[in-house]
């Protein structure tokens, strides 16, 4: 009867830790602190509107009231994007708040209706690296599904949707691939609060489907005060991971951490808030301001002994009287105007004497932060020439032409004005005029001038089909050769400009090679399938391996199409063009990712060659 009484005390108190826990005892980390890495939580008080800024023994460092940003609407939801906040709000504001945490009052840097316009409430949202998430219950009275929506955070643009199992998802959060170094993890994807079910959740980005995750922990006042109002994560520094989530109802309010498979290792009361709600752990802070990222000059180029006004374009820039541009050796920054923080204007004076070449720009705000962009702006002999990229859509015909130094439109054309085919494929340049392949029923090469609005159209000669069969791609231009690959049959054709006869041919690195360019009179092509670069070998008759296109980031794996190439003389210009992963690279020659310029009209695109040119400017 003793050994029983003693093993049931023995087991009681083994199993308090899972229970209830003094954040600062001794069954936590000698630093105190709940988290294994330094952070943050930034939490949201539903009841009060205030956001707080927590530390890893869940200290306050900093409180924010967002009553009057929300026009007191109920806080919904938060997340970090890597350098701000930001936060959902239910009606009557119903909008995605960006915000600077940096000064005493929260201030809102950007802000647009929560999807699906301004209807329904979302619950809660996260980013994935690239995308917002946002989880709306839908609406009874407007007929609108529960719905999970990808977003576009510039913009605001629903890139995706799809339909939630549940009309009771509260938190949510995007979880990253992670993993132990025996491969141990959790399931990527977004996880979803599901108060009604009582679990979590997963939305999984292998395939686009709703599975469990994990169940929702019991807090000690039971079953029935299950309320999953927020989930969070943190990487261990073995790559594990462990969840964080919140239980708020009424006045039961608990932390609790969760291993990777939902058990839960302890927890937390947080009874001292009055509605604890969706939070966010980030090793981040934002009650700092960000550093500055420089991204673009415009214009980029500027010949000797002449004054320039350009614009600078990016994120974070300071206002105040130290805030400087320094251009270099030669150059002298006679103005600077502060427009907005994403964007400066400078007028620049370039010596007679200053040195040609590229410039490293350096940006310093009046914090003393920098941020620097490299070969930036060029300095030239004579008056310059700048750069512009041709792209080919197949989706909606357009031909563009982008700026190169900032990635903005400068004009677009519908090429079915004069390729009735509606199949534009490839583009090329002659030192004169541009060329384009058409497939379908046009099965041409045409030469063509830009005229206005207006595509021009010169003459055409017939695109190689020899066996009759496949689609000609991608074109280019060699040593006064035209040359053009043909999907159908993997060649490589080289061809007489003059009257389209085939000259010479050979096989494709692969069964879907899409783009060809020359770099130093070798030809390099693209295969979609195999998501490489590759080089001919014309010693050994044989293509080679260059390099594995590279990807923007949070791009998966199985949208690196590339499709058309060209080579500008000292980089790669790719694009590859897969669901809504619509983009222009700027690759070095060894393969690393330089530059990421997103299509005009990014999703529904289908991108099928890119051309490089130097022009004056407009």
């Amino acid at each position: 009867m003793k050994r029983t009484f003693w093993l049931s005390i023995l087991m009681l108190t083994c199993l308090i830790p899972l229970y209830s826990c003094d954040i600062f005892g001794p069954d936590t980390p000698s630093s105190g602190s709940i988290t294994t890495n330094e952070g943050f939580f930034y939490m949201m008080d539903r009841g009060t509107s205030n956001l707080y800024q927590l530390n890893g023994r869940m200290e306050q460092l900093n409180v924010w009231n967002v009553a009057e940003i929300t026009d007191d609407s109920f806080i919904q939801g938060i997340t970090f994007d890597g350098s701000h906040v930001w936060i959902s709000a239910s009606s009557p504001a119903t909008s995605l708040f960006k915000l600077d945490l940096s000064g005493e009052e929260p201030v809102v840097i950007q802000s647009f209706p929560a999807p699906p316009n301004g209807s329904g409430t979302v619950r809660d949202i996260t980013f994935d690296g690239t995308y917002l998430w946002a989880a709306n219950s839908g609406s009874v009275s407007l007929n609108t599904p529960p719905a999970l929506y990808k977003i576009n955070p510039e913009t605001g643009e629903i890139v995706s949707e799809y339909d939630m199992p549940s009309t009771e998802i509260r938190g949510i959060s995007h979880i990253p691939p992670n993993g132990d170094q025996y491969g141990r993890g959790a399931q990527p994807g977004i996880y979803l609060g599901d108060r009604e079910a009582n679990k979590f959740w997963n939305f999984r980005f292998d395939r686009p489907v709703f599975t469990d995750a994990f169940d929702a922990p019991v807090p000690p006042t039971g079953e029935f005060s299950i309320f999953p109002s927020g989930i969070t994560y943190e990487i261990l520094p073995n790559g594990s991971i462990h969840f964080w989530t919140i239980n708020s109802s009424v006045s039961t309010n608990y932390l609790f951490r969760l291993r990777r498979t939902g058990e839960v290792e302890q927890m937390f009361e947080l009874n001292q808030y009055t509605s604890p709600g969706p939070f966010v752990f980030t090793q981040t802070d934002a009650s700092l301001a960000p550093a500055p990222v420089l991204d673009s000059v415009v214009p980029n180029r500027g010949a000797l002994g002449t004054t320039v006004e350009t614009e600078l374009k990016g994120t974070g820039f300071g206002n105040g009287s130290e805030l400087s541009v320094d251009f270099g050796d030669g150059i002298t920054v006679t103005e600077l105007r502060y427009e907005s923080a994403e964007a400066l204007s400078a007028t620049i004076e370039i010596s007679a004497g200053a040195a040609t070449g590229m410039r490293t720009i350096t940006l310093t705000n009046p914090d003393g932060q920098q941020a620097e962009l490299e070969n930036g702006f060029e300095v030239t002999a004579e008056a310059p020439l700048f750069g512009f990229l041709y792209v080919l859509d197949f989706d909606s015909n357009w031909l563009y032409k982008i700026r190169e130094a900032d990635g903005a439109l400068e004009q677009e054309w519908d090429t079915s004005q004069m390729a009735q085919a509606g199949s534009p494929q490839g583009l090329a340049f002659d030192g004169t005029h541009l060329w384009m392949a058409s497939a379908g029923s046009d099965r041409a090469l045409i030469q063509f001038a830009t005229d206005g609005n207006l595509l021009e159209e010169i003459r055409r000669i017939p695109a190689p089909y020899p066996n009759d069969g496949g689609t000609v791609r991608g074109i280019t231009f060699n040593d006064g050769y035209l040359w053009a690959l043909n999907s159908g049959d993997n060649q490589v054709y080289q061809i007489d400009p003059s009257n389209g006869d085939i000259l010479n041919g050979f096989q494709t690195p692969g069964s879907e090679t899409r783009g060809i360019t020359f770099v130093d009179g070798v030809l390099h092509a693209t295969d979609r399938d195999e998501g490489a670069v590759f080089a001919w070998n014309d010693s050994d008759n044989e293509w080679e391996t260059v390099f594995t296109v590279p990807l923007p980031a949070g791009i998966p794996d199985s949208h690196r199409w590339p499709i058309g190439i060209d080579w500008d003389g000292n980089y790669f210009w790719i694009v590859i063009s897969r669901f809504a992963s619509d983009f222009v690279l700027k690759v070095s020659s060894d393969g690393e990712l330089l530059r990421t310029i997103e299509s005009p009209r990014i999703g529904p695109d289908i991108l099928t060659d890119v051309l490089y040119t130097e022009e004056e400017q407009p």
